[in-house]
């Protein structure tokens, strides 16, 4: 409804002008200099003709304020080449708008994006869901060398179109072109209301091959095209929209990925042959994706301060989190994309116990862990994937996770059995503790019990051995390589706010409390860790709820 197929865009602009201007009375406003067709069509229909100058001192900058000076009552189109034919300035998006805003319903803007994908500009189309006085003018003579195909196209308000189309000439497009357009832009993936073209494929594989991505390409675009498409409608069902500064920011931060700049980076896909506007989509996606994730999971990702200090593990050994699982591997190569992942879900759907799921491991599994039905040795949390990690900690012993789709195949995971193992710190510790030297008495050892018995935490210690003397008690913090011998050993044996009695080195009895073992970490790094753990748990919410989508959609492979 709001799209028109012509024979170029050429043709696109004699039908508006035709359509809006009352020969002897209406006038077409444009730049100079810009495409020469826009004067040509204006004198065909006798339409006045104002044109406004875009001068070499100001780099032949679009002026929206010379603009809009120089309408007047009767000017009811203004062409705004972007980028401009000769000149290659582009007007920026906030400029657009305002002229959008002003004109209101005395103007159309017609935007000719002809040279858009050659440009580092998003198109206006993005306006038409705001502004119903905007058209856009697009052909696929420029960037994709189909000028003699002489094929462009109109996008605009609904009416707009259908007045268009009613004083265009019948068959626009002959039979040879319309099966060349199809070849480039048929329907090959249906996801929800959403469409994959050819293009965009080809687009896409070009760009994996072109960042040196491994394995079938072909199936890898597809499948990030699919979840770029989930992205987008989750996206616009939050209100979710992303700006051009951000999208210039992403692909920057995407292109420093590979210690490049994003002028350098764009030159490179360019030349084997990514369009910009199919980098664009990609990395638009991609902050889509992250901006709903943290919409819907940020809350419930976030780390609290005792998570740090667990994670920190303020022991001289610390917890490490083991999982013995077992796999099912299906690559895409052996049984094609469409039947691997029906298998999938047929298996993960039927698996109940763990005789069938060694079974099944045994039978469909390309792992080399098939020969021993699929069992996995106990392996540490931390060396699990991430998109794994989160599917098993979210399950009991001998349930199975849904498939878990990556680059080249399918896994499917058992959990069976989760257990706490030591390990030692690899950070340097301090000790911060509370020495009580007890005073000569008849039973040392009942006395330092006794003491022992009454309190819970350092502060506690302190508070009931001041019947000793201040001289009795001493707080010290020190590098555990540092603590002397006699209370090091001690020290060693304590968690956080334990006690223990013990004899020092003048034979007398004390006793020590710890009152906390600190992993030497400075302040940035524990940031950092804040964030990385943050990042870990948020990034397994978004491929849960991703796998949930799949679940959800309807998508249909042509």
């Amino acid at each position: 409804e709001q799209l028109l197929v012509t024979r170029g865009s050429s043709e696109a602009i004699d039908l508006i002008i035709r359509a809006f201007c009352v020969a002897g009375r209406d006038a077409v406003l444009v730049n100079s200099p810009s495409f020469s067709m826009y004067r040509h069509y204006a004198e065909v229909q006798g339409a006045r003709l104002i044109e406004v100058p875009t001068l070499a001192e100001r780099d032949f900058a679009i002026d929206v304020q010379d603009i809009l000076d120089a309408c007047d009552d009767d000017t009811r189109l203004i062409f705004i080449c972007s980028p401009n034919n000769p000149t290659g300035t582009t007007l920026p998006r906030e400029e657009l708008e305002r002229l959008l805003r002003e004109r209101g319903d005395r103007s159309a803007i017609v935007v000719d994006e002809a040279y858009v994908e050659f440009g580092d500009k998003p198109s206006a189309t993005e306006l038409l869901a705001d502004y119903n006085n905007v058209l856009v003018l697009r052909t696929l003579s420029k960037a994709l060398a189909f000028a003699g195909a002489r094929c462009g196209a109109v996008a605009g308000p609904a009416e707009v179109i259908r007045m268009l189309s009613a004083i265009q000439a019948p068959y626009a497009l002959s039979t040879p072109v319309i099966a060349l357009e199809r070849s480039a832009f048929e329907t090959i993936a249906r996801v929800n209301d959403g469409v994959i073209t050819r293009f965009e494929l080809e687009q896409r594989v070009l760009m994996l091959e072109a960042l040196g991505t491994g394995g079938s390409t072909q199936e890898i675009a597809l499948d990030n095209l699919i979840n770029e498409r989930l992205y987008a409608q989750a996206a616009r069902q939050l209100g979710i929209q992303v700006t051009q500064e951000e999208i210039d920011r992403g692909m920057e931060e995407f292109a420093a990925r590979g210690n490049v700049g994003k002028d350098e980076l764009l030159e490179y896909l360019g030349e084997n042959g990514v369009e910009l506007e199919s980098f664009r989509a990609f990395v638009d996606a991609g902050l889509k994706w992250r901006s709903v994730v943290q919409a819907r999971f940020a809350r419930k990702a976030a780390v609290q301060d005792e998570e740090i200090e667990n994670s920190l593990n303020l022991g001289t050994s610390q917890t490490q989190l083991s999982l013995l699982i077992s796999e099912i591997v299906l690559p895409f190569q052996q049984r094609g994309e469409v039947e691997t992942r029906r298998l999938a879900e047929e298996l993960s759907n039927s698996i109940r116990g763990g005789g069938g799921f060694a079974s099944a491991a045994s039978r469909y599994s390309a792992s080399p862990t098939a020969a021993d039905e699929g069992r996995v040795e106990w392996t540490s949390a931390s060396k699990i994937a991430p998109r794994i990690r989160t599917q098993l900690l979210a399950l009991d012993p001998g349930q199975v996770t849904p498939p878990i789709e990556f680059g080249e195949y399918i896994g499917i995971y058992q959990l069976r059995g989760v257990r706490t193992e030591r390990v030692e710190n690899p950070l340097p510790v301090s000790l911060n503790y509370v020495l009580v030297n007890l005073p000569p008495v008849s039973d040392p050892l009942a006395e330092a019990r006794d003491l022992i018995g009454k309190v819970d935490t350092c502060m506690d210690l302190r508070a009931v051995a001041e019947k000793y003397g201040e001289a009795a008690i001493t707080e010290n913090t020190v590098m555990a390589s540092a603590a002397p011998a006699p209370i090091a050993g001690e020290l060693a044996k304590l968690d956080r706010n334990e006690a223990i009695a013990f004899t020092n080195s003048a034979g007398q009895r004390s006793v020590v409390m710890l009152c906390n073992r600190i992993r030497e970490l400075p302040d940035e790094s524990r940031d950092g860790l804040r964030q990385a753990l943050f990042n870990e748990r948020i990034s397994g919410f978004g491929d849960s709820y991703l796998q949930e989508l799949k679940g959800q959609a309807f998508i249909e492979l042509k």
